[in-house]
Protein backbone atom coordinates (compact mmCIF):
# COMPACT_ATOMS: atom_id res chain seq x y z
CA UNK A 1 0.00 0.00 0.00
CA UNK A 2 1.07 3.31 -0.96
CA UNK A 3 0.77 6.92 0.66
CA UNK A 4 1.56 10.54 -0.24
CA UNK A 5 1.87 13.07 1.92
CA UNK A 6 -1.66 14.10 3.77
CA UNK A 7 -3.20 10.53 3.09
CA UNK A 8 -1.80 8.73 6.23
CA UNK A 9 -4.24 8.57 8.85
CA UNK A 10 -4.46 6.48 11.81
CA UNK A 11 -7.80 4.97 10.89
CA UNK A 12 -6.08 3.24 8.06
CA UNK A 13 -4.14 0.80 10.72
CA UNK A 14 -6.42 -0.71 13.55
CA UNK A 15 -8.16 -3.36 11.44
CA UNK A 16 -4.98 -4.76 10.12
CA UNK A 17 -3.05 -4.38 13.25
CA UNK A 18 0.35 -4.88 11.45
CA UNK A 19 3.32 -6.19 13.21
CA UNK A 20 5.48 -3.14 11.02
CA UNK A 21 4.81 -0.49 8.84
CA UNK A 22 7.51 0.17 6.43
CA UNK A 23 8.39 4.17 4.78
CA UNK A 24 10.72 3.99 2.21
CA UNK A 25 11.69 7.29 -0.03
CA UNK A 26 9.46 9.01 2.67
CA UNK A 27 9.69 12.80 3.00
CA UNK A 28 7.30 14.12 5.60
CA UNK A 29 6.59 13.79 9.69
CA UNK A 30 4.02 10.85 10.19
CA UNK A 31 1.51 11.64 12.77
CA UNK A 32 3.23 10.65 16.32
CA UNK A 33 -0.72 8.39 17.15
CA UNK A 34 0.71 6.60 14.54
CA UNK A 35 4.38 6.02 15.38
CA UNK A 36 3.31 5.90 19.03
CA UNK A 37 1.10 2.67 18.35
CA UNK A 38 2.93 0.78 15.59
CA UNK A 39 6.54 -0.04 14.91
CA UNK A 40 7.28 1.96 11.92
CA UNK A 41 10.48 1.74 10.29
CA UNK A 42 12.37 4.65 8.04
CA UNK A 43 14.97 3.98 6.05
CA UNK A 44 17.47 6.94 5.99
CA UNK A 45 20.33 7.50 3.67
CA UNK A 46 23.32 8.18 5.93
CA UNK A 47 25.15 6.19 9.02
CA UNK A 48 22.62 7.60 11.92
CA UNK A 49 23.12 9.52 14.52
CA UNK A 50 25.35 11.13 11.43
CA UNK A 51 23.77 13.18 8.94
CA UNK A 52 19.79 13.75 10.28
CA UNK A 53 17.48 15.05 8.54
CA UNK A 54 16.46 16.34 4.93
CA UNK A 55 18.35 15.96 1.92
CA UNK A 56 20.49 13.00 2.96
CA UNK A 57 22.09 12.58 -0.22
CA UNK A 58 22.54 15.56 -1.46
CA UNK A 59 23.82 16.49 1.95
CA UNK A 60 26.66 13.59 1.63
CA UNK A 61 27.85 14.53 -1.71
CA UNK A 62 28.07 18.11 -1.20
CA UNK A 63 30.24 17.06 1.91
CA UNK A 64 32.30 14.57 -0.06
CA UNK A 65 31.17 11.16 0.75
CA UNK A 66 31.38 8.76 -1.79
CA UNK A 67 29.57 6.14 0.14
CA UNK A 68 27.29 6.12 2.94
CA UNK A 69 25.03 3.03 4.70
CA UNK A 70 21.18 2.73 4.91
CA UNK A 71 20.08 2.53 8.02
CA UNK A 72 16.10 1.19 9.26
CA UNK A 73 15.56 3.10 12.43
CA UNK A 74 11.90 2.92 14.43
CA UNK A 75 10.37 6.64 14.09
CA UNK A 76 9.77 9.25 16.85
CA UNK A 77 8.59 12.08 17.18
CA UNK A 78 11.47 13.57 16.86
CA UNK A 79 13.15 13.44 13.49
CA UNK A 80 15.73 10.47 12.60
CA UNK A 81 16.21 9.80 16.58
CA UNK A 82 14.43 6.31 16.71
CA UNK A 83 16.53 3.36 17.46
CA UNK A 84 18.03 1.73 14.98
CA UNK A 85 17.78 -1.81 13.34
CA UNK A 86 19.86 -2.61 10.99
CA UNK A 87 22.42 -0.87 8.32
CA UNK A 88 23.60 -1.73 4.64
CA UNK A 89 26.29 -0.40 2.89
CA UNK A 90 25.81 1.97 -0.25
CA UNK A 91 27.82 3.53 -2.90
CA UNK A 92 27.33 6.93 -3.94
CA UNK A 93 28.48 6.79 -7.42
CA UNK A 94 26.67 7.94 -10.37
CA UNK A 95 23.40 10.17 -11.12
CA UNK A 96 20.71 10.28 -7.72
CA UNK A 97 18.35 8.30 -9.84
CA UNK A 98 21.07 5.62 -10.03
CA UNK A 99 21.77 5.80 -6.47
CA UNK A 100 18.42 5.49 -5.30
CA UNK A 101 17.49 2.82 -7.61
CA UNK A 102 20.73 1.15 -5.65
CA UNK A 103 18.93 2.22 -2.15
CA UNK A 104 15.78 0.46 -3.27
CA UNK A 105 17.32 -2.50 -3.88
CA UNK A 106 19.19 -2.36 -0.41
CA UNK A 107 15.82 -1.35 1.60
CA UNK A 108 14.18 -4.53 0.07
CA UNK A 109 16.62 -6.68 1.41
CA UNK A 110 16.96 -5.25 4.53
CA UNK A 111 12.77 -5.57 5.49
CA UNK A 112 13.26 -9.24 4.67
CA UNK A 113 16.09 -9.45 7.38
CA UNK A 114 13.87 -7.26 9.35
CA UNK A 115 11.12 -9.49 9.19
CA UNK A 116 12.79 -13.03 9.23
CA UNK A 117 15.22 -11.43 12.36
CA UNK A 118 11.82 -10.47 13.88
CA UNK A 119 9.73 -14.10 13.44
CA UNK A 120 12.69 -15.43 15.17
CA UNK A 121 12.70 -13.19 18.10
CA UNK A 122 15.84 -11.89 17.39
CA UNK A 123 15.33 -8.54 16.52
CA UNK A 124 16.92 -5.92 19.34
CA UNK A 125 17.53 -2.23 18.55
CA UNK A 126 20.39 -0.20 19.34
CA UNK A 127 19.64 3.41 20.75
CA UNK A 128 20.32 6.04 18.65
CA UNK A 129 21.64 9.47 19.98
CA UNK A 130 22.31 12.18 17.19
CA UNK A 131 22.43 15.64 18.97
CA UNK A 132 25.84 15.44 18.11
CA UNK A 133 26.19 14.92 15.17
CA UNK A 134 25.46 17.46 11.70
CA UNK A 135 21.97 17.85 10.73
CA UNK A 136 21.03 18.36 7.50
CA UNK A 137 18.49 20.38 5.90
CA UNK A 138 16.57 19.74 2.98
CA UNK A 139 17.26 22.10 -0.21
CA UNK A 140 15.21 24.52 -1.87
CA UNK A 141 15.00 24.55 -5.25
CA UNK A 142 16.88 27.68 -5.60
CA UNK A 143 19.63 26.09 -3.99
CA UNK A 144 19.80 23.72 -7.81
CA UNK A 145 21.33 26.77 -9.20
CA UNK A 146 25.09 25.87 -9.47
CA UNK A 147 27.26 28.02 -7.49
CA UNK A 148 28.92 30.74 -9.41
CA UNK A 149 32.37 30.07 -6.69
CA UNK A 150 32.85 26.62 -7.45
CA UNK A 151 36.50 26.08 -8.01
CA UNK A 152 36.97 22.24 -9.53
CA UNK A 153 35.11 20.45 -12.44
CA UNK A 154 34.04 17.94 -9.76
CA UNK A 155 32.60 20.35 -8.07
CA UNK A 156 30.18 21.40 -10.69
CA UNK A 157 29.79 17.57 -12.13
CA UNK A 158 28.71 16.44 -8.05
CA UNK A 159 26.34 19.15 -7.86
CA UNK A 160 24.27 17.81 -11.42
CA UNK A 161 24.42 14.55 -10.50
CA UNK A 162 23.25 14.99 -7.26
CA UNK A 163 20.14 16.66 -8.60
CA UNK A 164 19.94 14.42 -11.47
CA UNK A 165 16.30 12.98 -10.02
CA UNK A 166 12.29 13.53 -10.24
CA UNK A 167 13.14 14.63 -6.45
CA UNK A 168 14.70 17.48 -7.14
CA UNK A 169 15.35 20.78 -9.57
CA UNK A 170 17.87 19.77 -12.36
CA UNK A 171 21.09 22.13 -11.51
CA UNK A 172 20.76 24.89 -13.91
CA UNK A 173 22.32 28.03 -14.31
CA UNK A 174 20.31 31.35 -15.15
CA UNK A 175 21.54 33.61 -18.05
CA UNK A 176 19.46 36.49 -19.03
CA UNK A 177 15.82 35.60 -19.92
CA UNK A 178 17.11 31.94 -20.08
CA UNK A 179 17.50 28.99 -17.62
CA UNK A 180 19.50 26.35 -18.59
CA UNK A 181 19.45 22.85 -17.13
CA UNK A 182 21.54 20.16 -17.05
CA UNK A 183 21.09 16.02 -16.81
CA UNK A 184 23.06 13.23 -17.83
CA UNK A 185 26.31 14.65 -16.56
CA UNK A 186 29.21 12.31 -17.67
CA UNK A 187 32.92 13.45 -16.14
CA UNK A 188 35.88 13.16 -18.51
CA UNK A 189 39.18 14.11 -17.86
CA UNK A 190 39.20 17.50 -18.37
CA UNK A 191 35.52 18.46 -19.15
CA UNK A 192 31.60 17.43 -18.04
CA UNK A 193 29.41 16.68 -20.73
CA UNK A 194 25.70 16.53 -20.43
CA UNK A 195 22.19 17.26 -21.59
CA UNK A 196 20.81 20.45 -21.50
CA UNK A 197 17.72 22.22 -21.78
CA UNK A 198 17.12 25.55 -22.11
CA UNK A 199 14.01 27.33 -20.76
CA UNK A 200 12.18 30.96 -20.69
CA UNK A 201 12.86 32.09 -16.94
CA UNK A 202 9.30 32.30 -15.11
Amino acid sequence: MGYHKGELVFSDFPEREPRFIFFTHWNWKVPSDITSKYTCVNFHMTDLPYGRGGSPLQGLISRGHVDTVVTAHRMTDRLDEGDMYLKRPLSLHGTAEEIYLRAQYAVADMIKVILEINAANCLVPLHCSGMQHPVFKRRTPAQSEIPIDLERLDQVYDHARMLDADTYPRAYVDVGRFRFEFSGAVRYMDEIRASVVIRERK
